[in-house]
């Protein structure tokens, strides 16, 4: 009998081991897939973020490029097919893409202009067919592209120089 009641107890601890340890088990499930979400967001809260660099870099192409085409930020958003509207909106999608080192998406840049990234594309294609096959557009888009890395190397500069005073004073 004595031996019988051991068992009994040996069993029942067995069987409480089981059940905590099949709690503990579902509680491990839904901590995995709790953190499986957070890192799913944070994936797509990163695809959203860009680094520093590249926002400005797209904000100098944005500023040269409405300068030497003479249009508005506006204008490039608008619906207008007007010619240097137009090339204005191309050569900024497309110096966009290739400056950045296609960090930037398609997708990103569009919504930068209020396009999809199908508009982008065709953006990018129609401006190295151009560089193919008009001598007008491609020194357009060379012009720009010197005056956005001149800007960009000015920029890099005056920070260096700032750095350089902060740490001397």
């Amino acid at each position: 009998m004595i031996q019988s009641m051991g068992h009994l107890v040996e069993n029942e601890h067995e069987r409480l081991f089981r059940a905590e340890l099949k709690t503990l088990i579902s509680s491990l499930t839904t901590v995995k897939e709790e953190v499986s979400s957070l890192l799913t967001k944070a994936k797509e809260l990163s695809n959203k973020l860009l680094p520093f660099g590249d926002l400005l870099i797209l904000d100098v192409i944005m500023d040269v490029t409405i300068k030497y085409y003479n249009v508005t930020e506006g204008d490039l958003k608008g619906e207008s097919r007007e010619g240097d509207v137009m090339k204005a909106r191309r050569v900024f999608m497309a110096m966009s893409y290739d400056l950045t080192d296609k960090r930037v998406s398609y997708n990103r840049i569009g919504k930068i202009v209020d396009k999809d990234h199908a508009t982008v594309i065709n953006a990018c294609k129609t401006t190295r067919n151009f560089n193919d096959t008009n001598d007008v557009l491609y020194h357009e888009y060379l012009e720009i592209k010197s005056q956005v890395e001149d800007k960009l190397k000015q920029i890099k500069e005056e920070r260096n120089e700032a750095r350089t005073s902060n740490q001397i004073g």
